[in-house]
């Protein structure tokens, strides 16, 4: 009976409190190939748009040398005039992280901005032995503690979101705990069968599909958060795949309309490439017991028609807080693997990875055109 409550039904069950409460659909913004010298001037203007308008913001950096061999530099806090030290995004978030914006292990909640890994070597990474993948994990790893070293760095989204299961191992080898790659959902009815279940493109999946084994980054019974938290993975980590983006996934330089990408309540999924907050947002309660999360996959290269990349964050934020359906909060990876499925009402069964519910949320395989993002051109 429980498994059968249609989506709606539940949300109205879970705000019998306050009967005009509106459900909370969390958004993870994650800033993928922040680097030294990279279209600098568009992520120093990132960051200050999400200090000024005080939304939470994950950015991804780059550790490693650029074109011209310069590494992110990592002794500006004690030396401002080093090599690298003057670069937009390089000196915005060093001033982030000295007006204590930078989230740390002891978060108030006032900080906006979380530092995630998004390796050493971005481009070798797709072609890497598991061995050099490892090293490569861990001087990134390394540089950004040095740079950083009152910030908590757990999260790791690898380049083109290609893990195995050593990367998996590596990324706890290094202390992290988080790894944020792609699962994608279409439209559809059809809920699939285990070990892949319905994804479109699933957590760390690799080229051609994989099998059984290659499956690991879906939780257990993909249930990915019940009243117990968000369930960590057999390898002791939580998967918290990227399911939305501000582009198409085959191709992150054309930017999209910020009403697309937030989508509507008649979004369902991803039709084609495009996959919109709302249907992300939808198909992961179903997976969640109810809770409405997404990442939302970005790049700072990416390029929207007639508009600045900060004035599509403004109509974005407009439009996510006109929602009548959702009361939106922003926050950080962090964050998300902290919440906890709410209890039901008295008298009903209880949420668990064992009785996971609302499966009335349209969704399914057809991947309607859909291209893998590790083919997409300078993806992630």
């Amino acid at each position: 009976m429980w498994g059968g409550l249609p989506l709606l039904l539940f949300v109205a069950i879970s705000a019998l409190v306050d009967c005009t409460a509106k459900p909370k659909l969390y958004v993870v913004l994650r800033m993928d190939d922040t680097q030294y010298g990279y279209v600098s001037n568009v992520q120093k203007s990132v960051v200050e748009w999400a200090l000024t308008n005080k939304v939470k913001f994950n950015f991804g950096i780059i550790s490693g040398p650029d074109p011209n061999g310069q590494v992110w530099p990592t002794n500006c806090r004690e030396n401002p005039a080093a090599k690298g030290c003057n670069d937009d995004v390089v000196s915005a978030l060093y001033k982030a992280y000295a007006d204590n914006m930078v989230r740390g292990p002891n978060a108030t909640g006032s900080e906006m901005i979380e530092i995630f890994d998004h390796s050493w070597n971005h481009n070798g990474w797709p072609t890497m032995s598991e061995m050099d993948r490892a090293v490569d994990l861990g001087k990134s790893t390394q540089a950004l503690r040095a740079a950083y070293p009152k910030a908590s760095i757990r999260t790791f989204a690898p380049p083109e979101n290609i893990a195995t299961e050593e990367t998996a191992s590596q990324v706890k080898a290094n202390g992290l705990d988080v790894l944020s790659t792609q699962g994608t959902l279409g439209c559809g009815t059809w809920k699939g069968n285990p070990n892949r279940y319905n994804y479109m493109f699933a957590p760390c999946q690799p080229d051609g599909g994989g099998n059984d084994n290659d499956w690991f980054c879906i939780p257990p019974e993909d249930t990915y958060i019940t009243t117990d938290g968000f369930q960590k993975l057999p390898g002791g980590f939580f998967s918290t795949p990227s399911g939305s983006a501000n582009t198409l996934f085959n191709n992150v330089l054309v930017g999209l309309d910020a009403k697309v990408v937030v989508g509507s309540e008649s979004s369902c999924g991803c039709i084609g490439a495009t996959c919109d907050i709302i249907g992300s947002a939808k198909t992961n309660a179903e997976k969640s017991n109810g809770v409405f999360w997404t990442v939302l996959m970005m790049h700072p290269m990416t390029i929207f028609p007639n508009q600045g990349y900060t004035e599509w964050l403004d109509e974005m934020l407009q439009t996510l807080q006109a929602l009548k359906e959702y009361e939106v909060q922003f926050v950080h990876f962090q964050d998300l693997v902290a919440l906890r499925a709410p209890s039901p009402a008295p008298g009903l069964p209880s949420l668990s990875a064992s009785g996971r519910v609302l499966a009335s949320v349209p969704r399914g395989l057809d991947t309607g055109g859909f291209l893998p993002k590790r083919f997409a051109q300078n993806s992630s």
